[in-house]
């Protein structure tokens, strides 16, 4: 989590489990362009849609950086807010009085009086029953196999077996499109930015052709180190024969709202 980046110094390290790198201070700041010290100053400026930190618009992180590299901190960049020219200069102007909510927003709290010590989080000897139980109610197979709780009929059927695919570049795209097309019949859906269908802007889809295999391609995802995605518009005029033939067919939850959106990119559900 980038906001546990402001956390590294000289003896915490902060480590990406998914990609398998560890970083001390000189990587926080190879990684975000600004030591763990200004890390905070850093999200208050660019914002963080996943931790509602709106930030100041049309700040992207190069911009971020450069200026707490020539102000030294945000707190001297609003001092001297007015010397910083054109419409960025205008939009940080307009976005003072906000800067200290997004500031406190991206600040971790060190200081939070907890009721547990070390002692009480010791790993203690699991109860296997419980476990079980559990795995069993929330379909952890896998971990539920590993106690000995999963029966015959699901070891065989290999319903944990599951394959899922993030669709990033046009070769895996091509072939998802040539799987829906000779498919009998495919589910899917659309991942947007409102419940509201008439103002609901389109940021993924997702499809399947048989239980346990599906694809989501993002398309407007927008949050720090997101993937390069493919262009919105072009995979949805590539999705549009499938979609408006009347002979391929289709399901979906919720297909009433998925029409509305769709109609605004000029794609006729059939």
């Amino acid at each position: 989590d980038k906001d546990l980046a402001q956390l590294v110094d000289a003896s915490v390290r902060m480590c990406d489990s998914m990609k398998d790198v560890v970083y001390d201070a000189e990587g926080v700041e190879a990684k975000f362009g600004v030591p763990p010290e200004r890390i905070v100053d850093f999200l208050a400026l660019v914002g963080d849609t996943s931790d509602n930190i709106p930030g100041v618009p049309k700040v992207g992180p190069k911009t971020a950086v450069r200026w707490l590299k020539e102000f030294g901190s945000l707190d001297r960049l609003v001092a001297q807010a007015d010397s910083v020219p054109g419409k960025v200069g205008e939009s940080l102007r307009a976005s003072l009085d906000q800067l200290p909510l997004s500031h406190q927003l991206a600040t971790v709290k060190c200081d939070v009086v907890l009721e547990e010590g070390p002692a009480d989080l010791k790993i203690g000897t699991p109860d296997d029953d419980v476990l079980r139980q559990l795995y069993a109610e929330l379909e952890f197979k896998t971990w539920l196999a590993d106690l000995g709780g999963l029966n015959e009929v699901d070891q065989e059927d290999g319903r944990d077996s599951a394959q899922y695919e993030i669709v990033l570049d046009e070769k895996a795209l091509s072939r998802w499109l040539k799987r829906l097309s000779e498919a009998p019949l495919f589910a899917f859906d659309t991942e947007t930015t409102s419940i509201d269908a008439m103002r609901a802007r389109i940021v993924g889809v997702s499809f399947t052709v048989a239980p346990g295999e599906g694809a989501y391609v993002p398309l407007a995802h927008d949050y720090l180190d997101a993937p390069q995605q493919l262009n919105r518009e072009d995979v949805l005029e590539a999705l549009r024969p499938l979609l408006e033939d009347p002979d391929q067919e289709k399901v979906g939850q919720n297909l009433k709202y998925d029409c509305t959106v769709l109609s605004h990119h000029g794609i006729t559900l059939a």
